[in-house]
Formats: C-alpha cells, structure tokens, sequence
C-alpha cells in the first residue's frame, strides 16, 4: 500500500519548506549543556551534604545520573551538526525536498499525511509484525516533524491502537509510553541526528524500521497475546 503524492501536494509544499536553523539549534543545545552543567553541580552540593537525608541524598544521586546523560545526547547532538554538510541552493534543494518526499509516499508502510494547525508535518505509518507465519497488526504510529520552534524536530505518537483484552497498554512488546509516545529506546539518538540534520528521509525509514520491530524473542513471543492477527 502506498499513497498518491498527487493528493497531498499541501503536504509536499510544507516539507519542501523544511528547515531547519542550525545556529539557532546549536546556541539552544548549548544552553541545555550549560543549564545540566548547572544542575549537577547543584544535586552534587545536595548529595555530599551530611546534614542532607539519606533518601535525598539518592535522589539527588539519581538525578545526577539522568541529567549527566541527557548532556551526553546533547553534546553529540552538537557534534553532529557541527560535522553535517552544507546546504544546497535554493533550486537544488527544492527538487532534491520534492524527490524525498515522493520517496516517503512510496514507502509501503505509510498510509496517510497532513499537515497540522502547528504547520507541522504528520506522517501515519502502519505497523506490524510476522511471528510463526501470522501477520499482526500492531497499529498506526504518527511522525510528527517540522513544527517551528520545537526543540528535537520530532514526536512518534500512538494514532490508532488495538490491544486484545486484558493485555496492558505499554507493556512489552506494546512500546506505549504514558505521555502517548512511542519508546524509541537507544533509537531516540540516531533518529534526532537525522531530523536535526535534515535527513527527512532516513529519520522516517528508521522510525520506521523501529515500529515494526520488537527487542527480543522473549517479546517476539508475546506478539500473539497482545495484539490481534490481520486477515489473510
């Protein structure tokens, strides 16, 4: 199943106006460095303060942990853009934009886009998975990109789910986070370096890729209780 670009030419105007300020992006990632930077030192004072409680203490130990890596994300969230290519002219890159998105339309696995009242792009991917010879339908996900100002570029929400009775939404193999997205795991820093850096395309194949995948056979093994099979 594909899409016809003919029909969302509202859409292919939208993405061919993407860009993305990378000046602006790097003074923001280095503000995030300098803002953990801060909180660090902060908990660190907190955790080495004997007159502190022992439970705080942890707490501030964990949260240094956290803050330490999310610096980590953004410093080679820097890296990355720092190394990217420059950017095209203006004509070259309208048709290269154009060729991408066409390419998008042609993936199997979407199903729908539009823009939204954000002027971000949606980009609806059908997921699902074959385990012991049955398909199963493990639902529509939404690429949500290109909205102005937002830090990241990027969400991978819940669109249309279908869980079997009884099975708890967000466990495992169900990559349901609370705040309705997906659980992109160790892909969250690759698939970011793509959307930062305007590779559109590769970000969408491996979100792609990502939801209609699952961590383990252990997982793999649940597939048949926690999601229904698509008719033949």
């Amino acid at each position: 199943m594909t899409i016809n670009p003919a029909s969302y030419e509202h859409v292919k105007n939208r993405y061919v106006q993407l860009n993305v300020d990378r000046d602006d992006l790097l003074s923001k990632l280095r503000e995030m460095v300098q803002e953990c930077k801060e909180a660090v030192d902060r908990l660190t004072a907190t955790m080495i303060d004997p007159s502190k409680p022992a439970d705080e203490q942890d707490t501030a130990r964990w949260r240094i942990e956290r803050i330490r890596e999310e610096r980590l994300e953004y410093l080679r969230n820097i890296e990355s853009l720092t190394k990217a290519p420059r950017r095209l002219n203006d004509s070259d890159l309208v048709k290269e934009r154009e060729s991408e998105f066409l390419r998008i339309c042609k993936l199997p696995q979407v199903v729908d886009a539009f823009v939204d009242s954000n002027d971000a792009i949606n980009i609806i991917v059908r997921a699902s998975y074959t385990f012991h010879s049955r398909k199963y339908d493990l639902g529509d996900w939404v690429i949500t990109f290109g909205e102005p100002d937002s830090y990241g570029g990027y969400r991978i929400g819940a669109y249309r789910r279908l869980l079997r009775p009884g099975w708890k939404k967000g466990k495992y193999p169900d990559y349901l986070l609370d705040d309705g997205q997906f659980c992109l795991g160790d892909n969250r820093i690759p698939i970011t370096e793509h959307f930062q850096t305007e590779r559109f395309v590769q970000a969408v194949l491996l979100t792609i890729y990502v939801v209609n995948s699952v961590n383990d056979a252990e997982e793999e093994s649940l597939i048949p209780q926690a999601f229904y099979p698509i008719a033949a």
